[in-house]
């Protein structure tokens, strides 16, 4: 066939053109030899192949073709009717069993306890689980230990639960991990997890450190009950209400080292924040000496008075108080003028001077003329009160002046 073109006729409506039917079916009939042509075209491509044994024809366009071979063992997997047929064309044998170590086997879901439940292994140092076992074996105390589990002490009645994870290094060489999940008979053994090595033979169970042990990564522990009965080589949490025996502070961590000849070596860490001071202590000749505080830059500028500093200074209004650790508390300040005092007169100035002195107070009151020098300076000072110094200044002759005074207040806190 051919392509049929549409009658349009000579110019736009002038009625000799083709209706719609009549050219709706002219479209229909040229498509139709359009996809006759196409399948033709895909024939003629298949058909140009030359053929040849072993091989197969295929489509490299919409209307070319080429061949490939068929390998023999293409043609052996075609062959195979089953899944099993298959896998065993292609070598994919599965394990037969979850012990099944052979080298080329498939792997399964619940093999050596992948994607499924772990394998019993009845004897930890049972060769036969090597090469990525993930297992599991439950019994007493007693015949964990029997079967080369880790031991964990107890009456050996103890239910336990050990899941153990076994990787095959060489012949001779392997790794397990072994981790308790029932911990009966003490709440601090579960979860406990332990690790060792086949070197020609099986080398000790060591216990690997978890998050509370030693104080790795604490968040929480039991306050002790007594800081003088330390337990050597952990670190543990002692409070005042909490703890008794004597303290460096009021809450820490402190951790203990034992000696010889039954001497002990205690270090202390305050855990409150604005001060974080570090205290230690010895053990020896059957008692405790007293703690040493370290000081740093940072804990030995704090209040001696509340914070267990060295020395600190503080501004309170208009004066500079300076505490230290022996006692010792200091008050200077620029406490502004004095009234006015007339000429030729003793005049008395009040000064209020910061509480928190006890004991004996001694005040140095200076003074600064604020009109001439014609003055006799201080006549006299007393402490009236526990907060007031009363200065008296005499004035010169020449004319009524105020005066600036500066004082240093000497005591103590404590």
């Amino acid at each position: 066939m051919t392509i049929t073109p549409l009658n349009l006729g000579s110019a736009a409506n002038d009625g000799n053109g083709q209706n719609l039917r009549s050219g709706g079916q002219v479209i229909n009939a040229n498509f139709a030899e359009l996809d006759e042509r196409t399948s033709a075209a895909s024939l003629k491509a298949i058909g140009a192949v030359p053929p040849d044994a072993n091989t197969f024809v295929y489509f490299n366009g919409s209307t070319t073709a080429a061949s490939a071979v068929l390998t023999t063992k293409a043609r052996a997997l075609l062959a195979r009717t089953d899944t099993a047929g298959m896998q065993a064309e292609l070598a994919l044998v599965p394990v037969t069993s979850t012990t099944d170590r052979t080298a080329g086997r498939l792997l399964t879901p619940g093999s050596g306890g992948i994607l499924g439940a772990p394998v019993p292994v009845p004897n930890a140092n049972n060769i036969t689980f090597l090469g990525g076992t993930h297992g599991i074996f439950s019994g007493t105390e007693a015949q964990c230990v029997a079967a080369n589990y880790p031991a964990l002490g107890g009456a050996g009645t103890e239910s336990r639960r050990w899941f153990i994870d076994t990787d095959l290094v060489d012949g001779a060489s392997a790794r397990q991990t072994a981790t308790e999940n029932l911990g009966a008979g003490a709440a601090t053994r579960k979860g406990r997890t332990f690790t060792r090595v086949l070197d020609t033979s099986w080398q000790p169970w060591i216990e690997i450190a978890k998050s509370g042990d030693f104080g790795l990564g604490l968040t929480h522990v039991t306050p002790m009950t007594n800081i003088d009965i330390g337990s050597p080589g952990s670190d543990q949490f002692f409070s005042t209400p909490q703890t008794a025996g004597t303290k460096p502070f009021d809450y820490g961590f402190v951790r203990t080292y034992a000696q010889a000849n039954n001497n002990f070596f205690q270090v202390a860490y305050e855990i409150v924040a604005t001060t974080a001071r570090v205290a230690t202590r010895v053990y020896a000749g059957g008692s405790w000496r007293p703690w040493a505080v370290s000081y740093d830059a940072v804990n030995s500028l704090l209040d001696p008075q509340t914070a267990g500093g060295l020395m600190s200074s503080s501004t309170v209004g208009a004066w500079v108080i300076t505490k230290y650790l022996n006692g010792d508390m200091f008050a200077t300040g620029s406490v502004g003028n004095s009234p006015s005092i007339p000429v030729n007169t003793v005049g008395a100035a009040t000064i209020t001077i910061p509480s928190g002195f006890v004991g004996e107070i001694i005040g140095h009151v200076m003074l600064q003329p604020a009109g001439n020098t014609d003055c006799y300076g201080l006549a006299y000072s007393y402490f009236s009160t526990a907060t007031s110094l009363v200065a008296g200044i005499r004035n010169g002759a020449t004319g009524a002046q105020a005066f600036l005074m500066r004082v240093m207040i000497k005591g103590r806190w404590k």
